[in-house]
This record gives C-alpha cells, structure tokens and sequence, in this order.
C-alpha cells in the first residue's frame, strides 16, 4: 500500500548543494513548509542574492516553489541542488564578497608590491584598482577589477586609461606571442578572453559561448583553457601575457 504524503516524522532533513561552492550544508525543514521558503533560507545560508531560488532533485527535476516540500516529492536524507527557478545568475551578498576579497588581499598586495605595481581595494564599490607601467612601452595603465558578484560568478576585469584619453574597450594591449605557445589572452574583441572574467562570456558580450554562463567560471577546467581560481594567480595571468604584449592600441 502507497503510504499518503503526510505519513511518517512532521521533518525532513536533506543535504543541498551549491554550484558554486565546494561544500553542501544541511537543513532542516518541517515538511509542509513550501519548496520556495525554503530555498530562500537555504540561499540565504549560502550568502546568496538569488532569483527565485528552488531545489533541482536527483532526477534533474526543478521543483515547483509554490508547492510544499512533502508535495514536490522531497523526502528525509534526499541531496537537492539550489538552482534558479527564473534562470538568472546567482550573486553573492555585498558583505559576503567583501569578507572574501578581504581574506584574498594579503596574497594580492604582496604578489604586485613585488612586480613593482600598486593595488587600491574600494569595498563600496566592491573593485580592486591595479595600477603600473606596461612592460614594453612603459605607458602607464590600470587595471579593474569589479567583484560584484564573486565568487558566485568571476570578477569583470577590464582595462582603463589613466589619462582618460582612451575609452574601456579601446585602451588595450595589443597580443604577443606567449612562450608556452598559448594564445594571447588579450582578444580582438577588447576583453580579456579567460574563464575568470565574466566579461568573456557570450551573454555578457563576450567572445565564449563553450563555457557555459560566468557561473559556470568554478567548473571549467579543460586542455588548453587558462585557470586561475584566486584573485593573486589571475592577475598573474594578466601580467604575464602584458609582458609578451608590444605594447598599448
């Protein structure tokens, strides 16, 4: 006999993952609590600002917000993912990026203090300002880098004229053979073509349509493709591909 919806213990705890980030946390719920309530606390925990959060199950189902959790077929010790039932990108809390970058800063200032670079975080407007001298042409730049968003999706890097003589996309350098025989990540399009910039990808004007949305950034790690994970080792990537770089367009 199929036992009815409301049998068994009035909770429920399950296991819910987050895309982005390496570990699940676990949750307790009453059962009749409904599919959204819940994936807003859970969103929540994960210091997320998200769209219409819900749960994907096992079976790759994207379950209803409206209906409670018992009725959406959610049971104890089941793993769900959080998702987003309105398909937009997950962002990370303002205060939740601002922690993170802050526990990154150490390692940054310390890697561009020995590459003869300066670097200005501004909490307010979450963006990290690297300031120095291209390695060529000795033409001073800087480099932003807003972190709206991180680590839920990559930092927007782009690169910015001093002078303001020169728009965002039109101040940049121009590619230079690499001796690991890489390409350029310096792209014709004006962006820094990298799994760690959103500005790369297609939905945001970028040049990538094979990896995916910016939130897809933790989990792209193929032959060929440059990976950087933290904020010191990407703008390491940048540097060395401005040290084979001729010079500023």
């Amino acid at each position: 006999m199929t036992k009815p919806e409301n049998s068994g213990p009035p909770e429920i705890t399950v296991t819910v993952h987050e895309p982005s980030k390496p570990e699940p946390k676990t949750f307790t719920w009453h059962k009749t609590k409904k599919v959204g309530e819940a994936a807003d606390e859970a969103a929540a925990a994960f210091g997320l600002v998200a769209e219409e959060p819900t749960f994907q199950n096992a079976d790759g189902e994207v379950l209803d917000r409206s209906k409670p959790l018992v009725a959406a077929g959610v049971r104890d010790g089941d793993i769900l993912d959080l998702v987003s039932a309105g398909g937009g990108v997950w962002a990370t809390a303002p205060e939740v990026t601002v922690a993170t970058v802050e526990d990154e800063l150490t390692g940054v200032q310390a890697y561009v203090q020995r590459h003869g670079w300066t670097v200005n975080w501004d909490p307010l407007q979450l963006c990290l300002f690297f300031t120095g001298q291209h390695p060529s042409d000795r033409s001073m730049m800087r480099i932003a880098a807003n972190l709206d968003g991180y680590r839920s999706v990559p930092p927007a890097w782009t690169f910015e004229d001093p002078a303001r003589q020169r728009e965002a996309g039109r101040f940049f350098p121009r590619p230079g053979r690499i001796p690991s025989g890489r390409s350029s990540i310096f792209h014709s399009s004006g962006r820094i073509c990298v799994p760690f910039n959103r500005l790369a990808y297609k939905n945001l004007g970028g040049p990538h349509s094979n990896w995916g949305g910016p939130e897809c950034w933790l989990e792209i790690n193929r032959a060929g493709e440059v990976r950087a994970l933290k904020l010191a080792p990407m703008f390491a990537v940048i540097l060395g591909h401005l040290a084979a770089s001729p010079g500023m367009n």
